[in-house]
């Protein structure tokens, strides 16, 4: 992870550049990035390009309960080299600071949506 919490590496996935988050947050922030990834278990790689807009602050409810949040659209392209396919990307996300977490992301890539939420949440101190 980055000092910004955005994933360099998984066993699925490795990024190069990828900046879904620049703290601080505040409403009306604006920032760009180009990100090369790989997906592993796919065996495929290629390249996001996306401009990012922290569009509001609100409530959100996921299935691990009720936060404020961030929320974020990031809007752009995406290419994948191996298969040579690309397309627009969408994708929105709340990010809420006292989950510390990413609670719901929505994408829409052209070919596919889906929606990830925080299902549960246990914070150590």
């Amino acid at each position: 992870m980055t000092i910004d919490m955005n994933q360099l590496e998984s066993p699925t996935n490795s990024n190069t550049d990828p900046k879904y988050l620049d703290f601080p947050l505040e409403v009306g922030k604006k920032w760009e990035f180009k990100n090369k990834w790989t997906n592993k278990t796919r065996v495929a790689s290629g390249r996001d390009q996306l401009d990012i807009f922290v569009v509001a602050y609100e409530k959100v409810t996921v299935p691990a309960g009720e936060f404020d949040a961030f929320k974020i659209e990031a809007k752009g392209f995406w290419n994948n080299d191996t298969s040579r396919a690309n397309g627009r990307a969408i994708r929105t996300y709340w990010f809420a600071p006292a989950a510390k977490a990413v609670v719901r992301f929505e994408n829409d890539d052209g070919y596919n949506r889906w929606v990830r939420e925080l299902t549960e949440l246990q914070l150590q101190r």
